[in-house]
């Protein structure tokens, strides 16, 4: 199969593109940070330019130009899912996997919600307003001609990464002991890791016929996993709790609320319908984080 992945050089194209070839397949890599070759590694000019003259089994969309996308570049990310429909005739694609997030339903909150698929929509930043209307886009124009399938993921299980939770959990990995609020123990937050996404994909590839129709799947780690389970996962050691009233008035006080809640918020979504409807088992958080460590 030749399979065509925009955003190349991501974090998880890093590690998808070797997966996809290990699988057999001919990876078409679209991206702005390689340097095009005209054969198999090409721009987002190349592609707009009709370049990519061979014939595209499957078109992977990862590109995004970060999650903390600004308001005013929201144009910009949903031109790229509008460039990426406008060739795909070109090639003769009629499969697209659009990788968007969850995101789109809202974002951390201090009270536990669960979200599926029909949760109503309602993005708060910027990343997740234009990743639902990149979804827009696909919706409308999945017919007979275009068969798409929109993977909605939570915060990809990476500690390689500079947001405060990567950060936090770099520091736990290196066993360092960790102080940390109450908050930590109860919250519930849904993530995705790589051995998920892989799985899922192999599901996808290997089905003759898996796109039928537009659809839209959450997918996430097997169960939602608290703050502090997921930085003792990787520290195996505990964590030392700070007084309640200090957390308190973290919580309450309106310009560190916010911050207070990208960590110790809950966001939880249920995996249930890509489960059975693929019919695939997932890891839990927990459970990839001790794969990871043992290879």
């Amino acid at each position: 199969m030749i399979i065509a992945v925009t955003g190349a050089n991501g974090m998880i194209a890093r590690k998808l593109i070797p997966f996809l070839e290990n699988c057999g397949h001919e990876i078409i890599k679209i991206s702005t940070s390689l340097n095009s070759n005209v054969q198999s590694t090409f721009s987002y000019r190349d592609l707009q330019s009709q370049k990519i003259v061979k014939k595209i089994d499957l078109f992977i969309h990862l590109a995004s130009f970060n999650s903390n996308l600004q308001e005013k570049d929201i144009h910009e990310e949903v031109n790229l899912t509008r460039i990426v429909l406008a060739c795909m005739p070109i090639m003769q694609c009629s499969r697209l996997i659009f990788f968007s997030t969850c995101k789109v339903y809202g974002d951390n909150d201090a009270s536990l919600v669960v979200y599926d698929e029909n949760s109503r929509i309602n993005p708060v930043c910027s990343y997740g307003k234009a990743k639902s209307e990149c979804e827009s886009l696909i919706l409308d124009q999945s017919n007979n001609n275009l068969r798409s399938i929109i993977f909605r993921l939570p915060p990809v299980l990476n500690e390689y990464n500079d947001s405060n939770l990567g950060k936090l959990m770099m520091f736990a990995k290196k066993k360092n002991p960790i102080l940390s609020f109450a908050e930590g123990e109860t919250n519930q937050r849904s993530f995705i890791s790589f051995n998920n996404i892989q799985h899922v994909m192999r599901f996808v590839l290997d089905e003759p016929n898996p796109i039928k129709e537009a659809q839209i799947f959450n997918l996430a780690d097997d169960s939602a996993i608290s703050l502090h389970d997921l930085l003792r996962t990787l520290s195996g050691k505990d964590i030392h709790i700070v007084p309640k009233a200090v957390s308190k008035l973290f919580f309450y006080l309106p310009f560190l609320r916010q911050f207070f809640l990208k960590l110790y918020g809950n966001f939880v979504v249920d995996n249930s319908k890509l489960t059975n409807k693929m019919g695939v088992k997932l890891y839990t958080t927990r459970q990839s984080l001790s794969i990871d460590e043992t290879k």
